[in-house]
């Protein structure tokens, strides 16, 4: 059973990634429109480096401790 808490940031987190999705539709739609190679090297390099910068690359000891690291962001889960 999931707490509520758990509940909670299960939902933001699906909410913050839908809404970046949606944030991201235009640059996506007109990368599909014409396609340029600098563009997509820019876009490519950008989002790489935000998720260097933003990753958890923390080792958690347990695999217990390391699944509540990780955001899930299915909302249908078996827990």
């Amino acid at each position: 059973m999931i707490s509520g808490a758990s509940a909670a940031y299960t939902v933001k987190a699906s909410l913050l990634t839908l809404f970046v999705f949606i944030a991201l539709a235009p640059i996506l739609r007109t990368l599909t429109a014409l396609t340029y190679p600098d563009t997509i090297w820019a876009l490519t390099t950008a989002l790489f480096l935000v998720n260097a910068a933003l990753a958890d690359y923390s080792y958690a000891a347990s695999p217990l401790q390391r699944e509540r690291s990780v955001p899930s962001l299915f909302l249908s889960s078996d827990k």
